[in-house]
């Protein structure tokens, strides 16, 4: 398979995509509070279950998305006098990512039954860790993100 063309539904960014390339989030400030139980959320690429205690993260353009704990506290620092765990304004940290462009619809369904996320022709499949991956809106993703050289493709 080429690009993300015609895949209605994805699994995996890396295997089997062309043109994905290395790109690193920019270290941006979010507001962020916790789940006091779980519930879902509805994010701009569709309903995503939270736990209880997962950080609730607002973005640049008042979007909101769900990140577990555990993974909120490797990619997110508290902003004094914010306290790690408490409500309030984080900084992301710099992290790697690969990523590709789609070019048509695609269904991303999320690890242990969360939710599905849809994404449109602009916006960006996002590959974190092996696990760990997600859609971002191409407004966004371009606000956000920034690549890290024109030959690092896998």
């Amino acid at each position: 398979m080429n690009a993300v063309t015609r895949t209605h539904t994805v699994n995996h960014l890396v295997d089997g995509i062309d043109g994905a390339r290395l790109y690193r989030k920019r270290i941006i400030d979010v507001d962020v509070r916790f789940a006091e139980q779980a519930g879902s959320i509805a994010t701009l690429e569709g309903v995503v279950a939270c736990g209880r205690g997962d950080a609730l993260v607002t973005g640049t353009r008042d979007e909101v998305w769900p990140v577990t704990r555990a993974a909120f506290e490797q990619k997110y620092d508290a902003v004094p006098p914010t306290v790690m765990g408490a409500p309030g304004r984080y900084r992301t940290r710099a992290m790697p990512a690969l990523a590709v462009q789609i070019t048509h619809p695609v269904r991303l369904p999320l690890p242990g039954g969360k939710g599905v996320l849809a994404g449109e022709q602009g916006d960006w499949l996002v590959q974190y860790g092996a696990a760990d991956q997600s859609l971002v809106n191409g407004t966004i993703f371009d606000e956000t993100y920034e690549k890290l050289s024109n030959d690092s493709t896998f």
